[in-house]
């Protein structure tokens, strides 16, 4: 124990108190070494997130891999709903398309078909006529240029 007089350690309690320090340090290194380990498998996980997290060197916790593997997993998800997102919209804009032109080419037969009123008894000055078709003719063909 505490020599009285002097205020120092016996030789038992000291070699006690070094055993406990001795001891404490050891528990503190280890738990400073898992913690290194933890971080660092982490920073990797997060740094490639797109595989999953089964071949790291060092022991996670178990809480610690489930959320990996949910994050992995919600991150393929996402990526999967992104693509298909790109896709819906690039196929959104062809049937526009398609629907714009169909429209362009059903008003382009309807001005185009020949009518009772096109034959020369009801109409004298047949090119006239036909120079009115033609023109719109025309702007309806630039117009499906235009949706192309």
């Amino acid at each position: 124990m505490i020599d009285q007089t002097s205020g120092r350690f016996d030789g038992k309690t000291k070699l006690w108190y070094k055993c406990e320090l001795e001891q404490d340090i050891k528990r503190l290194q280890q738990q400073l070494q898992e913690e290194i380990n933890l971080r660092l498998a982490l920073t990797s996980a997060v740094e490639h997130s797109s595989s999953p997290f089964m071949d790291s060197p060092c022991e996670l916790p178990d809480k610690a891999q489930e959320l990996l593997d949910s994050l992995a997993i919600l991150e393929i998800t996402v990526s999967k709903l992104e693509q298909e997102s790109v896709s819906l919209r690039y196929l959104l804009r062809q049937e526009k398309n398609e629907r714009r032109l169909s429209e362009i080419l059903q008003k382009k037969s309807h001005y185009s078909a020949p009518s009772k009123f096109t034959n020369a008894q009801n109409f004298p000055n047949k090119s006239v006529t036909r120079k009115r078709e033609s023109k719109q003719v025309d702007s309806l063909d630039s117009e499906a240029l235009q949706v192309e």
